[in-house]
């Protein structure tokens, strides 16, 4: 009778080891999937804000800018930079780095 509980003990020690490491793999996973997702949407955005902030520009040379707004630039770099902060190092170096160009060359945009 000994050996049946015993036998019966360390199943259940099996089990729950077992259902112990399940949950902490099903968490992380979830955690790596979500970082994964976020990553991917804000890709996503970072794609279309560029677009915005180039169509802007374009605008600039190409069409009548007397209506562009400075403060429209401005906005598409900052949300430009506040979501590369989810992304990868080299995304957030080069939003900086836009950011710094902005910085230093809208006026000869001529946008007023």
């Amino acid at each position: 009778m000994n050996f049946k509980a015993s036998n019966s003990t360390l199943i259940s020690v099996i089990s729950l080891i077992i259902a112990i490491s399940a949950l902490g793999y099903n968490t992380w996973r979830n955690e790596v999937s979500e970082h994964n997702r976020n990553i991917r949407a804000s890709g996503f955005e970072l794609l279309k804000a560029s677009a915005k902030l180039q169509l802007l520009v374009d605008r600039q040379f190409y069409e009548d800018s007397s209506q562009l707004s400075p403060i429209e630039g401005w906005t598409r770099i900052n949300f430009i930079v506040a979501l590369s902060q989810v992304m990868p190092e080299p995304v957030k170096i080069n939003s900086v780095q836009l950011k710094a160009t902005w910085s230093e060359n809208w006026q000869s945009l001529n946008i007023s």
